[in-house]
């Protein structure tokens, strides 16, 4: 159990270190190759949009099949060859295939990564965070040396990076032993009691709530901070801030998980995350903005390692991962569309002011859902 949980941090480490490399970078990316921001922003929403569509699919696949240990690491090893293939300079319809390419094949892995956490951790999943704590490490580490290097062999260097990184995480998950799991409930069982819950509901309304509003954060700050005058190296600093300051608290989300409730934290990360947005449209200059980064921990790690704990709450034994890219598929997937999309629309007729007040106010409509009544979940058999 010992050499598992060593494997799973570093596969977290590595992993996210990939994602670190790619999703904060992929925007300009395009931009650097000369496509108008509408067109940019479709090709930004196809990783999210897949998150939705092709994550669940696959984790379904292997949470239905028992076929973990075959899926993980394959579109892990899938993403690589995609990822590369987005380099040579091609026209946008081409791009937008091997960019779809590498979103579907890249969808299930966050979620195949939570939960393996889950179910390694077992009765302990509120220690979650400390596992997603070396996840921020690695996206820490990631956007801090592509900043760096983006400076002197552009922002293309980030799929050249995220590729390395993946090939070293399909390593380490060969090297992991599958977990054995007893099935409870069928999945059709489990895919109908989804959508008839109410606390399935509203939480996956929250999640696409705040996951809206902190996509266009992830998506279109470094363009902001590109067109107010910051430099390549200033970017990566002050993207690295935000994953830096994910790590303490992700450490401390346990100790605040056994106090409070799942719940409550999300609406307190929810109330931080408007006040992220809006202290975006008072801050120009860019000198300042790695302060406004440092709340980064308060709206996303909280709000993370509580989200993961809830869906664990919820979901019978045997279907982390379907809980999990459920939970995946809300937040980054549709939200994360939601967010590209409509921010990449604000951003290109009102400008970062109006783009970041709607960030605000999804966040806060959110909070709302969230203090909604309902009545006491049921437990499940975990």
């Amino acid at each position: 159990m010992k050499r598992r949980q060593l494997l799973l941090l570093v596969l977290f480490f590595l992993f996210y270190a990939g994602a670190g490399s790619v999703e904060p970078m992929l925007s300009l990316f395009f931009q650097e190759k000369g496509f108008p921001l509408e067109q940019i922003s479709v090709l930004t929403i196809l990783p999210r949009l897949m998150i939705f569509f092709a994550g669940p699919l696959w984790a379904g696949l292997a949470d239905s099949l028992r076929i973990h240990k075959l899926i993980f690491p394959l579109t892990m090893a899938l993403s690589i060859p995609f990822a590369l293939g987005m380099l040579p300079d091609m026209s946008y319809g081409w791009l937008f295939l091997v960019t779809l390419l590498f979103s579907i094949s890249f969808a299930p892995v966050r979620s195949l990564c939570d939960g393996m956490a889950v179910s390694v951790l077992n009765n302990k999943s509120y220690e979650y965070g400390r596992v997603r704590a070396w996840g921020a490490i690695g996206y820490a580490f990631a956007t801090l040396i592509v900043g760096f290097f983006a400076e002197f062999y552009g922002s293309q260097v980030a799929l050249i990076l995220f590729s390395i990184f993946m090939f070293l995480a399909v390593f380490i998950n060969t090297r992991m032993k599958s977990l054995p799991q007893e099935e409870i409930v069928s999945f059709n069982v489990f895919s109908k009691n989804i959508f008839s819950s109410w606390h399935w509901i509203k939480f996956l309304l929250i999640a696409f709530l705040a996951g809206t509003s902190i996509s266009m954060v992830l998506t279109y700050l470094a363009i902001y901070l590109k067109d107010i005058g910051s430099n390549s190296a200033l970017l990566g600093f002050s993207l690295s801030v935000a994953s830096l300051s994910a790590i303490p608290f992700f450490f401390l989300a346990p100790a605040v998980l056994k106090k409070h409730s799942p719940l409550s934290v999300m609406q307190f990360s929810m109330m931080t995350l408007a006040l992220r947005c809006f202290l975006y449209t008072r801050v120009t200059n860019p000198a300042f903005i790695p302060l406004v980064q440092l709340l980064h921990g308060l709206s996303f790690s909280l709000f993370w390692s509580a989200g993961v704990l809830y869906v664990k709450q919820l979901v019978p034994q045997g279907f982390d991962a379907s809980g999990q890219s459920i939970f995946v598929a809300l937040y980054f997937g549709l939200g994360g569309v939601a967010g590209g999309f409509i921010g990449g629309m604000i951003l290109a007729n009102q400008g970062a002011m109006g783009m970041f007040n709607f960030g605000a106010m999804a966040a806060l409509i959110g909070l709302l859902v969230s203090l909604i009544p309902s009545a006491k979940k049921k437990s499940v058999q975990n």
